[in-house]
């Protein structure tokens, strides 16, 4: 199936930005987002975005998933340096305490690429 998604983040680190220069010299566009949105699931859930390595990196947290009791996961995006087209995704769960319900949870972590398709 498909999952239609848009990616929300802070601005980019990647070049200073005045507009978001307080008069303090504070540039607050780097800050991390935290927004609310619904998982394929149904579920609503807690995700924190932001961009890293002067906007080369997108990272974000999703926290509040009630199935995995508080286990939370960490995903990386980026272009691959060598082929642009090639979209790598480095997701990871790291799961709750064990000493919670939801202990029986463990580590896991998965990469996936995606490539776009370039009409001929």
């Amino acid at each position: 199936g498909t999952w239609e998604r848009t990616l929300v983040s802070s601005g980019s680190d990647y070049q200073y930005d005045t507009c978001c220069d307080d008069g303090d010299g504070n540039n607050d566009c780097w800050k991390p987002i935290h927004v609310e949105i619904k998982d394929p699931d149904g579920d609503l859930v807690q995700v924190e975005s932001w961009w890293e390595d002067n906007g080369r990196l997108h990272k974000s947290w999703l926290r509040g998933k009630p199935r995995v009791f508080g286990g939370t996961f960490e995903t990386t995006r980026y272009l691959e340096i060598d082929n642009p087209d090639v979209l790598i995704c480095d997701s990871k769960f790291h799961p709750p305490p064990a000493t919670t319900k939801g202990g029986k949870f463990r580590f896991g972590n998965i990469m996936w690429k995606f490539e776009r398709c370039r009409d001929e």
